[in-house]
């Protein structure tokens, strides 16, 4: 007798709703699978970080494998993962060490203002000096209030001498 487990996923990137999630198979009994069976079997192209429900102590956790043979962690006696695309490509299944991918340098790209030729920009002209009008949101200068007397009513500066 062969046996066969789903395993339920969602890509929160992709809007994917946890309460209903996405599911492929895995030709392996629910204790035997790792991983190593996860990454090969996962049905999206690209390469995806994998976090595993599970229960800890009464509470809900996610977690993260340290190792590709890892058997992965059940939640109510079912695989769900919570999946991270990490690039849209797909590695190498046999690549270097983890550590080692995240120091290679990844090619310098442009930034797309310097990919569209841009038109001239043209010096502006200063603004033209407009004369002096009554402005009834602002007090009057200091220079103006020279030969103002003291008592003078200050709704004086609404109409101009």
């Amino acid at each position: 007798m062969s046996s066969f487990t789903m395993v339920y996923y969602h890509i929160p990137e992709d809007y994917d709703d946890p309460e209903q999630p996405n599911a492929f198979g895995i030709p392996k009994s629910i204790e035997e699978i790792t991983l190593t069976d996860i990454k090969k079997a996962f049905p999206v192209e690209g390469s995806y970080h994998f976090r595993f429900k599970t229960s800890h102590n009464k509470a809900i956790i996610w977690m993260d494998l340290s190792h590709e043979d890892c058997k992965v962690p059940l939640y109510m006696n079912r695989i769900i993962t919570k999946v991270t695309r990490i690039s849209w490509e797909s590695q190498p299944q046999h690549s270097p060490k983890r550590q080692d991918s995240f120091n290679q340098q990844i090619p310098r790209q442009e930034p797309f203002s310097q990919q569209i030729p841009q038109k001239p920009v043209q010096p502006q002209s200063p603004p033209p000096k407009v004369s002096p009008s009554l402005n009834i949101f602002e007090p009057e200068p200091a220079s103006q209030h020279v030969n103002r007397k003291p008592n003078e009513a200050q709704f004086d500066f609404l109409f101009p001498s």
